[in-house]
């Protein structure tokens, strides 16, 4: 697993020939109910993967790819057209250049640019595993003692180190595990089971004891849906097998929110001077937001769920997954 908190506030990279998700009215901006949403949210412990499994695919040479995860080791590289696919994530090593992860449907359609090395124009350019410790961007006929790099994680010096597509996250980190060097602070929100956080996307948001939410570019799953807080600040919810729109917050133009779910009941998303949009859930200590298989986003009383009841708001859109 990884280890970040979520406390995250970068705006999107934009890649060169991202799609806009949706095309919606942009929420006004108010203030919110009894002053500001608190958007500072759980802290959440992950590692990097270990490798455990052997190689089961080849994207590049010497790359791991198993379920879960995808590592580069020193000396592996992505040659432009070349991509790595772990979940409903895909690295894709452009032919113009960039370096760009991208959140992706069942058949393929890409949804939303999570990340960006932002160095398009740069036709044959390609990314390499250095032995130093260093995950680099160089132009065509470029590479290390040659010069002509475009964009590094600036982790030279590190020991043992591994290119990680973990979780729709990007890591630099050793292949023994531990806290990863760099990363990208993108991904699916992990559940938590037992006490403990667990390396597999969460379905619902709590607002108690601590305030969960997702910040930009992260997300929660059921088995058809995705729900995304985008990095232009529109909290979307994807059909996984077409990539289809089927709910929306409106609120794109905030690269600064983050959707929460709040302690007192209310999704909302917001930053830290304005409330873009809310369920209208306030005063209801210890609701829950759930993302649904039948295509629904659903805010739940505490105590209630998909078999007894007790929702405060939805967005009506059960069978449309």
């Amino acid at each position: 697993m990884r280890k970040s908190t979520f406390k995250r506030a970068a705006a999107l990279l934009i890649a060169a020939g991202a799609m806009t998700a949706v095309t919606v009215p942009a929420a006004s901006a108010a203030p919110a109910p009894k002053g500001k949403v608190n958007t500072k949210v759980a802290p959440i412990a992950r590692t990097m993967p270990k490798i455990t499994q052997s190689k089961t695919a080849q994207a590049a040479p010497g790359a791991v790819i198993t379920p879960t995860y995808a590592l580069l080791n020193p000396g592996d590289t992505l040659k432009p057209g070349d991509s790595l696919k772990v979940g409903y994530s895909t690295l894709s090593m452009q032919t113009d250049g960039n370096l760009v992860l991208y959140l992706t449907a069942d058949n393929g359609k890409q949804l939303q640019a999570l990340w960006s090395s932002k160095t398009w124009g740069n036709n044959g350019a390609y990314a390499v595993m250095q032995a130093d410790g260093n995950f680099v961007v160089y132009k065509q006929g470029g590479g290390d003692g040659l010069g002509g790099a475009l964009w590094s994680t600036g982790t030279w010096g590190k020991a043992n180190p591994v290119f990680a597509l973990d979780g729709g996250e990007l890591l630099v980190g050793a292949a023994t595990g531990g806290t990863p060097y760099w990363r990208t602070n993108t991904g699916f929100f992990p559940a938590f089971v037992n006490g403990q956080w667990v390396d597999q996307p969460a379905d619902s948001l709590q607002g108690t004891p601590q305030v969960q939410g997702l910040v930009q570019n992260t997300w929660l799953e059921s088995s058809t849906t995705i729900l995304i807080e985008q990095g232009d600040g529109n909290l979307v919810l994807y059909r996984k097998k077409d990539g289809g729109v089927i709910w929306a917050s409106g609120t794109y133009g905030h690269p600064d929110a983050v959707a929460v779910q709040t302690g007192d009941g209310a999704l909302a998303v917001a930053d830290n001077n304005y409330l873009y949009w809310d369920s209208g859930t306030w005063n209801n200590p210890g609701a829950y937001t759930k993302v649904q298989s039948d295509g629904n986003l659903v805010v739940y009383r505490q105590g209630g769920g998909p078999a007894n009841g007790g929702s405060l708001w939805s967005s009506g859109t059960w069978g449309k997954a």
